[in-house]
């Protein structure tokens, strides 16, 4: 009796509503930041990666929340290059983004941070990159550099790349659209 009544407290009873151990939950995570999000009920199934270099990108993805001693680390790991130090001026800049081409944002805390671009849907652009250790997804808009989110919309447009601190001048950049200075193609490093 001591169990049943825990169990119910805890919700794991079935109850009229559903909602068990065994119910599925009313949301799933979304392979990608650029996917849309699914409501309760949505049994759309997820998109498998088709076989080749398109498949990195979902590696990439599966590096988030992961921790990682260096950014350099997460650019071997996504693209397969290795580098020895932050890319250097002479790397191939590319005004439109491609899968797996590194973006360097400059105007961080550390200076410059790198990210590898997983995915693209017209001005809109995921990356992944490390903060604090750990592999983060981050968005940013290539047509709206300087906005967080559109007018009236409430999906982010640009990521935090910085955090906001005291005594911050009013011209600090903080969203990756404004940080961000080129991406590289890998295969130029």
């Amino acid at each position: 009796m001591r169990a049943l009544g825990l169990g119910l407290l805890l919700g794991l009873g079935a109850c009229a509503g559903g909602g068990g151990l065994g119910a599925d939950p009313p949301y799933r995570f979304r392979q990608s930041l650029l996917e849309p999000e699914l409501g309760p009920g949505s049994s759309r199934p997820r998109p498998s990666p088709p076989p080749g270099p398109s498949h990195e990108p979902a590696r990439c993805h599966a590096l988030v929340g992961r921790a990682l001693a260096s950014e350099l680390e997460l650019v071997r790991r996504c693209t397969g290059v290795k580098l020895a130090a932050p890319p250097a001026a002479g790397a191939t800049r590319r005004a439109e983004p491609e899968l797996l081409d590194l973006a360097l944002f400059r105007g961080a805390p550390s200076g410059v941070r790198l990210g590898v671009v997983v995915a693209r849907a017209g001005s809109r652009v995921e990356f992944v990159y490390l903060r604090g250790g750990k592999v983060r997804a981050g968005l940013l808009n290539l047509e709206q550099p300087h906005r967080r989110r559109l007018p009236g919309s409430a999906r982010v447009e640009n990521s935090y790349l910085r955090e906001i601190q005291r005594g911050d001048p009013p011209t600090t950049r903080y969203l990756a659209g404004e940080l961000l200075e080129a991406f590289l193609a890998p295969a130029s490093l």
